[in-house]
């Protein structure tokens, strides 16, 4: 049984249940597999998650518990549960491994935006939030 206190939420999939938790190995695999930082994938690509970015997303998150899913099973429950539902429960996870909270009532509207900084990368300038 999944415990979301540490980090593990749960994904229905008719009689299958599935368990996910982002750990340092799954961040790292799901940074590997997509060519992309973490932090690239969950903030500044979330907006415009494709169906790859979030498959891998959720492989990545389902391999603590279910280490021989491979890509294509979680396309698969992607298929079966849906990208709404199974979008729920990954960012509850990825909230989870920030220390935001996971509660579904969580309402953070009233927080002020975070203040801006200024990141010099090797070739440019980004801009990130302070809050992460």
């Amino acid at each position: 049984m999944a415990n979301p206190d540490r980090g593990e939420f749960e994904i229905q999939d008719g009689e299958k249940t599935w368990t996910i938790k982002f750990t340092n190995n799954s961040i790292r695999e799901a940074e590997k597999t997509s060519g992309a930082s973490f932090g690239v994938l969950v903030e500044e690509r979330i907006a415009e998650w494709s169906i790859t970015d979030m498959t891998i997303l959720l492989w990545a998150g389902l391999r603590h518990h279910h280490p021989k899913i491979n890509l294509n099973t979680a396309g698969d429950i992607l298929d079966r549960v849906g990208y709404q539902d199974c979008l729920v429960i990954v960012l509850k996870a990825v909230r989870h491994i920030f220390g935001m909270s996971t509660d579904d009532s969580y309402d953070d509207s009233s927080i002020d935006e975070p203040e801006e900084v200024e990141l010099v990368t090797h070739t440019r300038k980004k801009k990130a939030r302070a809050d992460i």
